[in-house]
């Protein structure tokens, strides 16, 4: 492991990186291509969607996973809006030490899949599922790839166990944001924005007069389960373990804070006799841009209770507190360490994992924290931070940049994306043309008759039944499906979303 700060930094990319590859639509997964200003378009789409997918909350976004996808080994690409394109790319210094790989299934069943290790330590990495979404009147949320437990066994030191959480995933904040108002919408936000709902819940801390933003307590009680199984399942194997870090990255650093307190303060460890052997006294909490998930005496609990690192870039949004009345300020927890970015930028910009990362790289430098050490950190040569890195997370505007960046993996980083399951494509067209034979998606009513030849024509797109390289045929669909009239075969999804 190389600094701790840097590499509990990179197992958040990871947690994010392993999540995107679980969407089933990684070229839509929050249906912001198939929106359109004016119309419900989008609505109807998920709409269609629902009833494939009958374990989702009718309250909250469809979004439709399939967990047999993850590979570490892997690149993942996803398009989270119009303009942007998030391409992960695999962490060579972790991934080499990789034996073993456990995902948890909805029913907590466990696949392993044996990984070639071709580095100099021994790592089993456990993925683990988790809901958001919960409120006080629909407490079931939606389930999904929630983190990442990673058991590091080491010859000649205790083994080490790495609890990573994972962070919110949406197209459009803002969409979510208004939806709020009605407690729907993407899963994550619903989650993130009860944080200024504080309440006592015991299980999460029992000290007196601490209050918890309900949203995070809600996920942590309905993940605690899923994760429990994971820990309960290398204690089965390799007995108890007592060197523990707890990590994540703005949500997800709610969640670690939640669950840390949780262990250590509250009752989450009631009925685990086995996991009351591990050293939880010790544990170590690591967060990256979290909001404060609590009030000021839930904050001194973990201050005085909990080993607890806060890392932020200055000028965060989402590390703001929020004050609501004297008796019920929102407090962080931790000891804060706060970074500045060369550029003095604001908003969203000081939230990214990449901006966080480039600004703790410096002032680990600055602090000469960066020198003879003894393992290498990625990005940095010689004890110099390298301007261009991008902590293994890329974001591009334009598909062209996209197909760019992947040429430059090598050919077993990329396999999975060469070969996209080409069922999966097939159902989201035709999940497309019922939509755009609707009347509700467009702003003016259409005729009947030309509803009903739209899904036909969208229909008589050809796509490949064998292997897939991303082409769809639209050769002598007509005009109206066309683009600029012209009857080329078009080669790419970008494509395809232009002509709607």
């Amino acid at each position: 492991m190389y600094h701790p700060l840097v590499y509990h930094l990179d197992l958040c990319t990871l947690s994010y990186h392993l999540y995107a590859q679980t969407l089933v639509w990684p070229f839509d997964p929050y249906y912001e291509m198939v929106a359109h200003k004016g119309s419900s378009r989008r609505i109807t789409f998920m709409n269609f969607v629902r009833p494939t997918l009958p374990t989702f909350q009718p309250h909250l976004d469809p979004i439709n996973f399939d967990y047999t996808l993850i590979d570490p080994h892997q690149i993942a690409v996803n398009r989270v809006s119009k303009n942007t394109w998030h391409i992960f790319e695999p962490q060579p210094e972790i991934i080499n030490d990789l034996d073993n790989v456990y995902i948890q299934g909805a029913n907590q069943n466990i696949v392993r899949t044996l990984t070639p290790n071709q580095g100099n330590q021994s790592i089993d990495l456990y993925v683990f599922l988790g809901e958001t979404g919960n409120t006080e009147s629909n407490a079931t949320g939606n389930l999904s790839m929630m983190g990442i437990v990673l058991h590091r066994k080491l010859q000649n030191a205790p083994d080490t166990i790495h609890i990573v959480f994972r962070g919110s995933r949406s197209g459009k904040s803002e969409r979510s944001i208004y939806e709020r108002m009605g407690r729907g919408g993407n899963p994550d936000w619903v989650t993130d924005l009860q944080f200024d709902e504080l309440r006592p819940e015991a299980d999460i801390c029992s000290c007196d007069g601490a209050r918890v933003s309900i949203g995070f307590a809600y996920s942590i009680r309905n993940t605690w389960p899923y994760l429990a199984s994971i820990l309960n399942l290398i204690h089965a194997n390799t007995g108890a373990k007592q060197k523990i870090y707890i990590t994540g990255h703005s949500l997800a650093g709610a969640l670690a804070t939640h669950f840390i307190s949780g262990i250590r303060l509250g009752t989450l460890l009631q009925n685990h006799q086995n996991l009351q052997s591990w050293g939880w006294e010790d544990a170590k909490l690591i967060t990256y841009g979290a909001p404060p998930a609590g009030n000021v005496s839930f904050a001194h609990a973990i201050n005085s209770s909990i080993f607890s690192r806060r890392i932020y870039l200055d000028k965060d949004p989402i590390t703001f507190t929020h004050k609501i009345k004297p008796s019920n300020s929102l407090e962080h927890a931790g000891v804060d360490i706060k970074l500045l970015h060369d550029l003095d930028q604001h908003g969203f910009f000081n939230h990214k994992l990449s901006s966080i990362r480039w600004s703790l790289l410096k002032g680990l430098k600055k602090w000469g924290l960066l020198n003879n050490l003894q393992n290498q950190i990625p990005g940095v040569i010689n004890g110099n931070p390298q301007q261009g890195y991008h902590s293994f997370w890329h974001e591009r505007s334009k598909y062209d940049d996209v197909r760019q960046l992947i040429q430059t993996f090598t050919p077993a980083q990329i396999n999975m994306y060469r070969h996209y399951p080409v069922v999966n494509l097939v159902n989201y067209k035709n999940h497309f043309a019922r939509t755009m034979g609707d009347n509700r998606a467009y702003f003016i009513s259409k005729k009947t008759q030309n509803l009903n030849q739209r899904t036909v024509d969208i229909n008589a797109i050809a796509i490949p039944q064998a292997g897939n390289n991303w082409i769809i045929n639209f050769n002598g669909v007509p005009a109206w499906i066309r683009s600029n009239d012209t009857m080329d075969v078009l080669k790419n999804l970008e494509d395809w979303y232009n002509l709607f």
